[in-house]
């Protein structure tokens, strides 16, 4: 069972109204850190899976602090910094129960995220099974329009000595012509092409029917042994993952440390990366400069455009135009032909 102050620690310190809206939470939890490692601490502090960093810097307590409760786990685990109002002995219980929560919300999450692929694969199954059988009703509405009768069979028997199941596999046939009225049509009219009459039905049923009716066969053998490919099927896996296992301090301790190192290396190198120190001298030049004030503009007089600093020009048609000009006096943009600059009236 966990001890009260832990769970009270773990619960979390509220933010106020502005900086949850900043941070996008409602909640922070702070600790002590030596100075010395403080820019290692901070780096821990900002870890996040979303683009906004999650730290929290108290400025009358110089705390650091975090708004993501798995930065605390690393924290701790860091051996740099201590949870805010518990002693050294509360330490691995902080991480071991902010281990315990996360983990816990992950499943959570993992099982909302799993129930909502349940029901879109079953969406998604249901779609396809109606789509099916919408495509199976279409097919018997047009098989029973071009069904071979039994006298249609006897005729093809008596006739051609074509057999029956070569018969009802010639509506597949595409090389028979197209369909009419009556589906033997197909058949008459490809027996009475000149170059089939002179050959006779036997060399023209083994010669035309029989191969493709062979093919039929096979492709029939094929589709059914396969299995279809569906929607359903083709929607993407999730690979199920294992339960979070209950972890000691030491574990997580061991199993931090590598990413530890990685950012103290991180911050380390910062000190001496020339491109990282050029940046931090020009951020704390531009402190020490005055704020800009962008210059006042009107409009022209004539045309009733504002000239923008960036291009110095009015919508004016003629040469002076393009003839605006900042006054460093008044700092306002002026023309000489068009308007005054405010110092001059």
């Amino acid at each position: 069972m966990q001890d009260a102050m832990v769970e009270i620690y773990l619960k979390g310190e509220p933010l106020s109204a502005e900086d949850a809206r900043k941070k996008r939470t409602g909640v922070v939890w702070y600790g002590t850190c030596e100075r010395s490692s403080s820019s290692v601490v901070k780096a821990l502090c900002a870890e996040s899976d979303d683009e906004f960093k999650k730290t929290m810097w108290d400025r009358e307590r110089k705390l650091w602090g975090t708004t993501r409760l798995q930065n605390v786990v690393s924290l701790v685990a860091s051996g740099l910094w201590c949870p805010m109002g518990l002693p050294e002995s509360k330490k691995e219980a902080v991480a071991v129960g902010a281990k315990r929560i996360v983990d816990a919300k992950i499943a959570k999450e993992r099982e909302r995220v799993e129930s909502e692929e349940r029901k879109e694969q079953e969406e998604r199954e249901k779609r396809a099974a109606e789509a099916m059988e919408k495509e199976r009703q279409r097919r018997e509405r047009e098989d029973a329009s071009s069904l071979f009768t039994d006298s249609d069979a006897q005729e093809a028997w008596d006739k051609y000595g074509l057999k029956r199941e070569i018969l009802d596999a010639s509506r597949t046939f595409a090389w028979l012509g197209p369909s009419a009225s009556s589906p033997m049509t197909r058949i008459h009219r490809w027996f009475r092409f000149t170059h089939n009459r002179e050959a006779g039905p036997e060399a023209v049923i083994k010669r035309d029917f029989e191969p493709a009716y062979k093919l039929h066969v096979e492709s029939l053998n094929e589709r059914y042994n396969t299995t279809a490919t569906t929607a359903a099927s083709a929607a993407p896996k999730r690979k199920r993952q294992q339960q979070p296992k209950e972890e000691t301090f030491d574990d997580i301790k061991k199993r931090e440390e590598s990413r530890i190192k990685e950012i103290q290396d991180r911050v380390e190198a910062a000190k001496t990366d020339e491109h990282a120190l050029a940046l931090k001298a020009i951020t704390e030049k531009n402190k020490t400069l005055p704020p800009r004030i962008p210059p006042y503009v009107r409009a022209c007089p004539s045309c009733g455009v504002k000239p923008l600093e960036q291009f110095m020009d009015c919508g004016c048609n003629d040469e002076h135009a393009m003839r605006w000009q900042v006054c460093e006096a008044c700092n306002c943009i002026w023309n000489e032909a068009k308007m005054a600059c405010l110092c001059m009236k």
